[in-house]
């Protein structure tokens, strides 16, 4: 059974169209074998027929064999785009390529290319596509990545292009590309690869600053640009271009390595700078030496030491470096007085410098070094113990204690001199009265009875018999006794005994003048009674003319000041000459002479002396020491500025003379550059101490301060009560002008500005000026009083706790 017979049984339904055509073609086999012969021969006809015709429109190839003879027709016929389409049907791709990329296809010809695996032939025609992109990702994917880096740059991607010439091994090419892209960290890498160390070392330091500039608000950067700084500097060294290397590390912070660069160019200055910079000073200090400076390594290595502890062995360098006031308070805090003091004298401080010898129990050191500072009464005091009297003395007279003076030189059997000294003293002097006296025993023992007379006479000249002068009576009459005038010599035993009746041996020359007396009366019974001495002999008038003017020195609101030669005393003065107006006004006169009286009685190193104050012609005047130097404002306007080691020396002596004057409660109220001389001996010298006041009374209020209220403190312009605090304002001012060659108001209403117009910060003007002493200058500066330094050793304290480089 056949498989159709088999289907037909099985199925008990109405037979199909294909069971019909399957019956059909079992019961009539002839007619079906004739059909197929017809069929065939019908095919080969047709293919024979067809086998030669080319292709049609619209109608694609049967087989490849076909589709690869259209391809050779559309050769022949050059329509090479669509011969590469039927090479493509016959899956002959390197053909389909070669007609594409004729027909310029080269889309098409790529698509071929990469059917037949050759990315290469794929990428050229893509090139030539201007699809650069793809192109170059084939160029790297085939290995040609030098092709891939110039395609990626002709298509404007240089980050790309860096990438594909980096791994190409072409740096240079990386490098420039990396540039361009502005990653400045990678291109720097290849140019170092390149051996391009300038172009690295740019790039480097490009990095750098652009790290740095994100570390403001990115911490982590700090680090890179640290690492950046560094290759930058390594590269600049490569190609021997130190001075950008030293830069960079410079302002990285790497001072050690940048120091490390200068010394290998000699530049030893600049190296030691960095060195400090880095905070090796020691490394510092050995180029110093080097450099033929080792005062400048010394205060490097005392600084190193004092941080260590080792305070003795940096006060040790701070002298060798110059630095004598620090050596000095450090030697001082460890009780090296000795050595101490010769740092006070090296700068000047002879003060100190005494104090430190005193203590160090060397008191000849001490007396001689407060001499230079002109504390005569100190180092008289210690001259005295150690018994040198002449020198004592000496002393005493350049310290204007001539009375001491005097009585000193007298007890050493030294007339001569203690006549000199003693008379010296002008009338006015609280100690005229007990000079006169000394000189009367003085020439009575030489035997000059006249001269002993006439000083015995102004030793009482008006004054009543006394208690209080009862022994220059006693002397006076003395000597008349033994000059041969006994009437006179009695009358004054006399008015002794009636005063004090036990007083020495009065009691027994009163009886033995009487009858001397009565008997000379007798003889000269026509001869004038006595004279009455109910009060002692005048006087001897003073010379008229006393002092000399010899040449103007300056002129201001308080007078003139004159170099004036003292005639009595045979000496050289200043000799002020106060306002006319002065004379004219009885309150002021006597305010005046008061003042004056306060003013002599200063006696400090620091303060100019004042000898004598009085009448002469129709002017009153004042005698004051001559200094020999210049004032702080005639330095100021001549150098701008005062050195800050020189100020704070002159700070330091304006405040001993201020804390001295005050505590005498004598008030300058004209403190002022003008008024302070400095001298050649460096010691500072303040002026009328105490006279500003009377001036006040008789001219007008602008002149009391020399013409300018610019140091004047806000409660003086308001014309309210002062006290010492004006003066310091005032000193506030002066070394405020002292530090910057300015006063803090110069112009505008000053008055004003000075009531409520805080001070500027001296460093506007000084950037040199420690930070310390520029508060100091601010506190001395505060407009309430209350607020201010309190008293001038105050400012004393601040100011030792204050270093200048």
């Amino acid at each position: 059974m056949n498989l159709t017979s088999y289907l037909l049984r099985q199925t008990p339904v109405e037979p199909t169209l294909l069971e019909q055509i399957l019956a059909f073609t079992q019961d009539n086999p002839q007619v079906i074998a004739g059909a197929g012969v017809l069929l065939v021969v019908l095919l080969v006809l047709r293919k024979f027929i067809g086998s030669d015709a080319g292709p049609k429109p619209g109608k694609l190839p049967r087989n490849p064999k076909q589709a690869r003879r259209w391809a050779e027709l559309s050769i022949q016929a050059n329509k090479f785009r669509q011969a590469g389409d039927f090479y493509l049907i016959a899956n002959e791709y390197e053909a389909a390529y070669n007609a594409f990329a004729r027909a310029a296809a080269y889309d098409e010809a790529a698509e071929a290319a990469l059917a037949l695996g050759a990315k290469e032939k794929a990428a050229m025609m893509l090139e030539k596509a201007k699809k650069y992109v793809a192109a170059a990702k084939l160029y790297q994917q085939s290995g040609r990545y030098n092709d891939a880096g110039e395609v990626f740059a002709r298509a404007g991607n240089d980050t790309l292009a860096a990438e594909a010439f980096e791994a190409a091994g072409n740096w240079g090419k990386g490098a420039l590309h990396f540039e361009r892209a502005r990653n400045h960290v990678k291109a720097a890498d290849l140019y170092v690869k390149a051996r391009d160390f300038k172009k690295a070392g740019a790039l480097y330091e490009a990095a750098y600053r652009e790290a740095r500039q994100q570390s403001k608000e990115n911490p982590a950067r700090t680090r890179q640009a640290g690492e950046f700084a560094l290759k930058a500097a390594g590269c600049f060294e490569k190609i021997k271009e130190v001075k950008p290397a030293i830069a960079v590390l410079s302002d990285a912070g790497f001072f050690e390595k940048a120091a490390g660069l200068l010394r290998s160019t000699n530049d030893l200055e600049g190296a030691a700078d960095l060195y400090v910079k880095a905070n090796l000073p020691l490394q510092a200090a050995d180029l110093y030496v080097q450099m033929g400076d080792p005062e400048r390594a010394a205060r490097l290595k005392g600084d190193v030491l004092r941080s260590e502890g080792n305070e003795l062995a940096a006060a040790d360098n701070y002298r060798q470096a110059g630095e004598y006031l620090e050596a000095a308070e450090i030697f001082r805090r460890h009780n090296h007085y000795a050595e101490a003091a010769s740092m006070y004298l090296q700068v000047g401080d002879y003060l100190q410098a005494g104090e430190m010898f005193l203590r160090a129990k060397d008191p000849r050191k001490a007396a001689e070094a407060w001499e230079r500072a002109g504390d005569y009464r100190r180092a008289a005091e210690v001259y005295q113990r150690l018994g040198d009297g002449r020198k004592q003395s000496e002393l005493l007279e350049r310290a204007g204690e001539s009375f001491e003076a005097g009585l000193n030189y007298y007890r050493l059997k030294l007339p001569d001199e203690a006549v000199r000294v003693l008379s010296s003293i002008p009338g006015e002097h609280p100690s005229f009265r007990k000079a006169c006296n000394l000189l009367g025993d003085i020439y009575r023992e030489k035997g000059d009875a006249a001269q002993a007379v006439k000083k015995y006479q102004q030793a009482v000249e008006g004054q009543k018999v006394s208690q209080a002068n009862l022994h220059p009576y006693y002397n006076l009459a003395r000597v008349l006794e033994e000059s041969g005038d006994p009437r006179l010599a009695f009358a004054l035993f006399r008015k002794i005994q009636q005063e004090d009746s036990q007083f020495q041996d009065v009691a027994a020359r009163v009886n033995t003048l009487k009858s001397r007396v009565e008997e000379a009366d007798r003889k000269e019974r026509e001869k004038t009674a006595p004279p009455d001495t109910s009060t002692a002999t005048p006087v001897v008038a003073r010379a008229k003319k006393r002092y000399t003017l010899l040449s103007e020195i300056g002129r201001g609101g308080m007078g003139i000041v004159y170099k004036a030669h003292d005639q009595v005393l045979d000496r050289v003065v200043a000799f002020k000459v106060l306002p006319s107006d002065l004379r004219n006004n009885d309150v002021a006169v006597k305010n005046f002479l008061r003042e004056a009286k306060a003013a002599a009685g200063l006696n400090h190193p620091n303060i100019v002396i004042v000898y004598d104050a009085g009448e002469e012609g129709d002017n009153y005047y004042i005698a004051m020491e001559y200094i020999e130097g210049r004032t702080l404002r005639d330095i100021v306007v001549a150098d701008g500025k005062i050195p800050l080691p020189g100020l704070m020396v002159i700070t330091a002596q304006l405040c001993r003379a201020m804390e001295y004057a005050h505590g005498r409660s004598v008030v300058h109220r004209d403190i002022k550059g003008s008024n302070i001389m400095w001298t050649d001996a460096k010691l500072v010298k303040v002026m009328d101490f105490g006279l500003a006041k009377v001036i006040q009374e008789v001219v007008n209020f602008q002149t009391v301060v020399g013409g300018t209220p610019h140091y004047m403190a806000p409660e003086q312009i308001l014309g309210e009560e002062i006290d010492r605090r004006a003066d310091l304002y005032s000193l506030g001012v002066t070394l405020y002008e002292c530090a910057t060659g300015t006063v803090p108001f110069p112009k505008g209403d000053v008055g004003y500005h000075h009531i409520h117009t805080p001070a500027p910060d001296p460093r506007e003007f000084n950037k040199d000026v420690p930070e310390a002493y520029a508060k100091l200058l601010l506190k001395c500066l505060v407009k309430d009083p209350a607020a201010r330094y309190q008293s001038a050793a105050e400012i004393y304290e601040d100011l030792k706790e204050i270093r200048v480089r």
